[in-house]
């Protein structure tokens, strides 16, 4: 009987990690990836905002460790089969945003992105120094 027990708990265990390595394989990135969806889509000064929302999410009808179960597992499963459909590849071609608005925001990336390849400028006589 004890045998038959150690070969009960050996399967479960191996079911259980390779389980827990498929859903980690799932998750690993939500978090960098949602965050740099959210850098795509907004400049550095409204990004800290954003990602202070994105990270504070709390509901009182559930407990702390129910929210990561909800939270995760759900929008990660729903947004990566839904990603390929809905999300537009960049802002030029977000559907969701008026002619002009789009506009804006590109120029307004352009923009950040002048700065900070101006302020990321590296010579090669600052590394030889």
């Amino acid at each position: 009987m004890s045998l038959v027990w150690h070969g009960w708990a050996t399967v479960c265990s191996i079911s259980l990690i390779a389980l827990r390595l498929l859903i980690g394989a799932a998750e690993a990135k939500f978090i960098q990836i949602g965050m740099y969806y959210l850098s795509n889509m907004y400049p550095k000064y409204l990004v800290g905002f954003r990602e202070g929302i994105y990270r504070h999410i709390e509901s009182p009808r559930f407990h702390r460790w129910q929210d990561v179960f909800l939270l995760e597992g759900g929008v990660t499963v729903l947004l990566g089969i839904l990603n390929f459909f809905i999300f537009p590849k960049g802002l030029a071609t977000a559907w969701f945003l008026p002619p002009e608005e789009r506009l804006h925001a590109v120029r307004r990336m352009e923009i950040d992105l002048a700065e900070a390849q101006e302020e990321a400028h590296v010579s090669q006589n600052s590394i030889t120094k």
